[in-house]
């Protein structure tokens, strides 16, 4: 990553989650060059830089399978209800629905980094391009990503990244794309050159005209910007959630039963609610 360390904005949009401090999401977000600024005392702008997309109880119970689709998205409360996570917690279903996916379960995994270098620094706003983007079978845990491990036998400063999991994911990003644009006999710095005029543009924000600026025609110009849409089946920038609204947990009980007429209590489906 060429990227300047402290800019852009990390999105993360998962099925499950496991158990975390605030101090390993420092490390994760830092790790993308994104400052996550979580802390147990200071929460405030969390969201200007580091987003998680999980559910709400109400997106989960409109879903087309309602509560039985909600294992598939098996948070638990110890984990999704802690305080530090609650400023960067956005929601899976946005007005706009332009890929037709709202009443599906999330079960998908994809985590993105926009703003930053293509966008001049700073938080992520609207027309921000892909700086890059992942999807892959990683959930938000330290099994799944990993954990900096220091060996004070050794002293090893570097320290050892030790990962539980073994993961599979496809990456893009305008570098990797523009070697699909280069001619074969192109070295590696012309490649990177060339990787500047690749625009990753999610396909909300394509279809809606925000990124309006960033579109222009490709022709044969090797200056002229290509656009490449990616589909996001988010909103983007997320949208937080609202100040009322609870994080889903499948051991949370619920009050309001779904289009089946079924409630979850202590973490089981108990139906004839209708």
């Amino acid at each position: 990553d060429d990227n300047k360390k402290g800019e852009g904005r990390l999105i993360c949009q998962f099925s499950s989650i496991g158990s975390f401090s605030s101090k390993w999401i420092e490390e994760f977000t830092a790790s993308a060059h994104v400052p996550s600024i979580i802390t147990k005392t200071n929460t405030r702008n969390n969201g200007e830089r580091l987003s998680f997309i999980w559910p709400t109880v109400p997106e989960i119970k409109n879903l087309m399978l309602g509560y039985r689709g909600g294992g598939s998205v098996p948070g638990q409360m110890k984990n999704v209800d802690k305080e530090f996570l609650r400023p960067i917690l956005c929601k899976w279903v946005n007005d706009r629905d332009i890929l037709n996916k709202n009443n599906a379960t999330p079960h998908m995994k994809t985590y993105l980094k926009i703003g930053g270098r293509n966008n001049g620094g700073g938080g992520a706003t609207d027309g921000a391009p892909v700086e890059w983007c992942t999807i892959a079978s990683q959930n938000m845990s330290v099994a799944a990503w990993g954990q900096l491990q220091i060996n004070k036998r050794t002293g090893d400063p570097k320290g050892t990244l030790f990962m539980r999991h073994w993961e599979l994911g496809v990456f893009f990003s305008p570098c990797r794309l523009s070697k699909f644009l280069s001619d074969r006999g192109d070295g590696p710095d012309e490649v990177v050159k060339q990787s500047a005029r690749v625009k990753m543009v999610p396909v909300p924000m394509l279809e809606t005209g925000v990124c309006e600026g960033h579109v222009s025609e490709a022709g044969t110009d090797k200056t002229a910007t290509i656009i490449v849409p990616l589909p996001l089946p988010f909103e983007i920038p997320p949208v937080n959630y609202a100040a009322d609204e609870v994080p889903w947990a499948r051991d949370r009980d619920t009050e309001e039963p779904d289009g089946f007429g079924t409630v979850v209590r202590k973490g089981l489906l108990v139906s004839n609610f209708m």
